[in-house]
């Protein structure tokens, strides 16, 4: 009989890879911890100069001294892995912004390479500054001056709507937002070439009706029978010059508010249109009233005059810091807020 032997297998652990131990903490967590207030602006980033910075502190210093409430700025290179929301709301209770009994502070947090912002609003705040009315402030203020790579601008307007708010102690009525802009380069010059058609056409309507009018004033004729034309003409171009201003000028004003650069090409083409449209309908008024065979002649004392026959006129539509700065009251959470980016 034969025995057979099989070979031993190894025994395998099936275990993780080394990796990070559990709650070893990453760059983000450490930058946190660096953090103190050296005052309500802390600009780590370099973004302000002295009297930018001291402008905005005093303001916030006024504010608490008058209102109570406390409004921090922090604004930082990046958050070195951080996730925006969840730094803020973070930040904001290492600090203790606000007053333990009303959690009325405020963060605004700016991760200048992230480009990423939050606002971040105690408990107290909250049904002054709702988080549609947070975002509003960064996508209407901050945002836009951010584009433009005007950050003092931005923070400015920022603060300054958070601290009116703040003193009137309501949210500011809905109808007073800002229309909502195109978010992306793409849909803004969607939208200004959709607007170019009617500033196209209006305007060329208006061109159309003044020029009909210097047509039916310079046409050939003499005396009297040079003005006969003149009322119909006018009350003929009038409708144009209405409907022309309104369908040309109102999608103008709208694309002005909409994009910032829509002038460079709608206000071009308005004035090209207008031009255009004019030389033509005055020019085609005097022709077409010269090669009119409505036309008579009469002869009164060896003098022959002559008066066009064309009454209706020619008229269209077309890192780590640290000061002597006293802290804040210890405020323990934020309540709500917004975030975005630009």
């Amino acid at each position: 009989m034969a025995v057979l032997f099989a070979p031993a297998v190894p025994h395998r652990s099936f275990l993780p890879c080394p990796g990070p131990a559990l709650g070893q903490a990453i760059p983000a967590d450490a930058l946190l911890q660096r953090l103190e207030p050296q005052g309500h602006v802390n600009d780590l980033a370099g973004l302000l100069n002295d009297a930018e910075r001291s402008a905005m502190e005093e303001r916030l210093v006024q504010l608490r001294q008058q209102n109570g409430a406390e409004v921090a700025v922090a604004v930082l290179p990046s958050l070195e892995g951080g996730q925006i929301d969840d730094f803020a709301n973070k930040l904001f209770q290492k600090w203790g912004l606000g007053n333990k009994d009303q959690d009325n502070g405020l963060l605004l947090l700016v991760a200048v390479q992230d480009r990423k912002a939050r606002i971040e609003v105690g408990y107290g705040l909250e049904a002054i500054l709702p988080d549609a009315l947070a975002g509003r402030i960064l996508d209407e203020r901050l945002f836009p001056a951010f584009k433009r790579q005007q950050y003092a601008e931005g923070l400015e307007q920022a603060i300054q709507q958070i601290v009116t708010l703040i003193e009137r102690g309501e949210p500011a009525p809905p109808e007073t937002a800002a229309p909502e802009r195109p978010s992306t380069f793409v849909e803004q010059i969607g939208l200004t070439l959709f607007l170019a058609v009617f500033v196209g056409i209006g305007f060329t309507a208006l061109g159309f009706a003044v020029g009909g009018l210097m047509g039916s004033i310079t046409s050939s004729g003499g005396g009297r029978n040079r003005w006969s034309n003149l009322p119909g003409q006018f009350f003929t171009s009038l409708f144009f010059l209405i409907w022309g201003g309104g369908f040309g000028g109102i999608p103008l004003i709208i694309a002005g508010q909409q994009a910032d650069w829509s002038h460079l090409v709608l206000w071009p083409l308005a004035a090209g249109a207008f031009t255009i449209s004019t030389g033509l309908s005055w020019w085609g008024y005097k022709n077409w009233t010269k090669g009119s065979g409505a036309s008579s002649r009469r002869s009164r004392g060896g003098t022959t005059w002559s008066s066009g026959g064309f009454g209706g006129g020619f008229s269209s539509g077309g890192g780590g810091f640290s000061s002597g700065f006293g802290g804040f009251s210890g405020g323990s959470s934020g309540g709500g807020g917004a975030s975005g980016g630009w």
